[in-house]
């Protein structure tokens, strides 16, 4: 009987031949049955170890199901965790809440909440914004133009009537800000240093760069909230190129030093044209054209006061 020769690897030292078949059959890894064996039982005696610890915590979360089901808050489902419908409104309802209250140490920098009692959100005096409409208003997320560069904000806010409120930085760029399409009734307009510095939103104004085409095709904008200060406006005209659609009301100016033109705006408010014009800035004479409707609306002491500060208020033909 022929002598069994043991043949072993030069560098390494492991056995040639003769040699297992567990050890013969290399899998696409490059590693043989042996190898993968070892792996699985180590595997297998870890899970073994866990196995105890998991059913633990299963049959824990699983006792908790009923106080999950009174919270009403959390949801549990084949041991998935997460928030229910009424937790997810909860959380909308809090993003809402804070999101709207620029300065939590001024009150009257809180611009919008949700109502518990209509059971709606509000924001910007918009007092019947839905569950889907806040989600959309709250992922638009803040509407910073910044110093003197501001465009396309916000040009994806189809299907909510407002947004946040656009802060301010310095002297703030407004062109074409609100594009063509948006279907935004309201805005409001703050300035960021003022309003964390302590002052009045209502009484503080943000000051403009450039209000060209501000409003140029925003179809149903009827409230600009926020008081606008026009004394470093680059524009040839304030707001040239905006207003082409009649929906506008309010909109409260001050230093103003050039011409402006409304005739657009047939329900443009009486009180906004007298503040304009008791705040007027101008050095040489200028002029608020009016629709006929808002024109006719116009006293005898608003004349009487842009004569002397040498304001023409006209109409166009109607």
């Amino acid at each position: 009987m022929a002598k069994i020769e043991t043949l072993r690897d030069r560098i390494s030292g492991t056995t040639v031949y003769p040699i297992t078949s567990s050890e013969a059959v290399i899998d696409p890894q490059g590693r043989d049955l042996e190898t993968r064996f070892a792996a699985e039982r180590s595997r297998t005696d870890s899970d073994l170890k866990n196995y105890a610890l998991k059913q633990e915590v299963a049959d824990g979360l699983a006792t908790k199901q009923d106080a999950l089901a009174v919270t009403e808050d959390l949801s549990l489902n084949e041991n998935v965790m997460g928030l229910s419908k009424k937790g997810r409104l909860a959380e909308l309802i809090r993003r809402w809440n804070e999101a709207w209250w620029l300065n939590p140490r001024l009150p009257k920098t809180r611009f919008g909440q949700y109502n518990e009692q209509t059971k709606f959100f509000e924001g910007n005096g918009v007092l019947d914004i839905t569950e889907a409409q806040a989600r959309r208003i709250l992922e638009i997320g803040w509407i910073v133009p910044g110093y003197r560069n501001a465009k396309g904000y916000p040009r994806t806010a189809y299907g909510v009537p407002t947004v946040l409120p656009i802060v301010g930085f310095l002297d703030i760029n407004l062109n074409d800000v609100l594009p063509m399409g948006t279907d935004l009734k309201t805005v409001r307009i703050v300035d960021y240093y003022m309003v964390n510095n302590g002052a009045d939103p209502e009484t503080s104004a943000t000051v403009v760069y450039d209000s060209r085409s501000f409003l140029t095709y925003v179809v149903y904008i009827r409230d600009i909230q926020g008081l606008l200060d026009l004394r470093s406006d680059q524009a040839p005209e304030h707001f040239q190129g905006s207003f082409v659609y009649g929906n506008l009301e309010t909109l409260w100016i001050k230093n103003m030093i050039k011409d402006i033109d409304l005739h657009a705006h047939r329900n443009f408010s009486s009180e906004c044209v007298a503040y304009m014009v008791e705040n007027a800035a101008n050095k040489s004479p200028v002029t608020i054209t009016l629709h006929p409707q808002a024109y006719a609306r116009i006293t005898d002491d608003i004349f009487a006061m842009a004569a002397e500060k040498d304001i023409t208020i006209a109409t166009i033909s109607s």
